[in-house]
């Protein structure tokens, strides 16, 4: 077999691996990026959930 058909298939299967390689990079960045977003998210979501609680029980002492 001839060095150029093998440098073909070689850069081929390297570009291919680079692709591989970063789309792997950037579902790992979003992964991250969406773990350091989540405790904020549910502080946010707990703080509206007690808020909702107080003013339920406001109305319920009230009545």
């Amino acid at each position: 077999m001839c060095p150029g058909p093998m440098l073909d298939k070689a850069r081929e299967s390297e570009e291919g691996n680079l692709r591989l390689l970063n789309e792997l990079r950037a579902k790992h960045h979003n992964q991250t990026a969406t773990m350091s977003a989540t405790p904020s998210i549910l502080i946010e979501q707990v703080k509206l959930l007690v808020s909702a609680n107080s003013a339920n029980s406001s109305a319920i002492n009230h009545a």
